[in-house]
């Protein structure tokens, strides 16, 4: 009679080190894209590029960042968890109305 254990899930320890490269890609975004699939989530970061004479905003896209489900949620909720310390500390951040009400795809 063979018996089979299930593995032991040990817990991550939370002290971690980060090993840095030489150079590092820094880049500023005052927009950003949520794509989501069953696999992955995708946030494209970018800038506005032009308000055009017709009233269009145009984005220019620098990076996209990939990330499973799992990580996305542990980031959102390092996230928010540190905005809401941004608050408590230094003030209340104002949202940007419709802007900010529209970035949830309810479809």
């Amino acid at each position: 009679m063979t018996t089979t254990t299930e593995p032991t899930l040990r817990p991550v320890s939370a002290v971690t080190h980060t090993a840095q490269p030489t150079t590092i890609q820094t880049y500023y975004a005052n927009n950003v894209k949520l794509q989501v699939t069953q696999w992955d989530f995708k946030l494209t970061f970018g800038e506005i590029a032009e308000l055009s004479q017709d009233g269009v905003l145009h984005f220019l896209d620098k990076v996209a960042v990939y990330m499973s489900p799992e990580h996305t949620k542990a980031f959102a909720q390092t996230l928010l968890a540190n905005v809401n310390k941004y608050e408590r500390d230094i003030g209340k951040i104002p949202t940007m109305g419709a802007v900010a009400d529209s970035a949830v795809d309810t479809e």
